[in-house]
């Protein structure tokens, strides 16, 4: 995905649809942070906030992420992957 300086989707690819769910282009004009779980979402914000900060850096951090379904999925930007992670829901079943 690649967002806007205030975390707006402007693109996503097709590579993000088996890992979250949503076609590419769902999500694009959404704030990306509501994909964030709840858990997850101060620090990803907060490390949004130091990478912006620093143009050309990156981070190999992670968090987790909220699917379609409702599930979890990780997000491990140092590789550009997602793995699962088993029982780790975003909304209360």
């Amino acid at each position: 995905m690649l967002l806007g300086p205030d975390g707006t989707v402007l693109y996503a690819s097709q590579s993000t649809q088996p890992v979250l769910g949503y076609g590419a282009t769902e999500n694009v004009g959404l704030n990306a942070f509501e994909l964030v779980h709840p858990d997850d979402r101060p620090d990803a914000m907060e490390l949004f906030g130091e990478l912006m900060q620093r143009p050309g850096t990156s981070s190999g951090r992670s968090c987790a992420l909220c699917t379609r379904t409702g599930a979890g999925a990780t997000s491990r930007r140092s590789r550009g992957t997602a793995l699962g992670r088993p029982g780790h829901r975003c909304h209360p079943s």
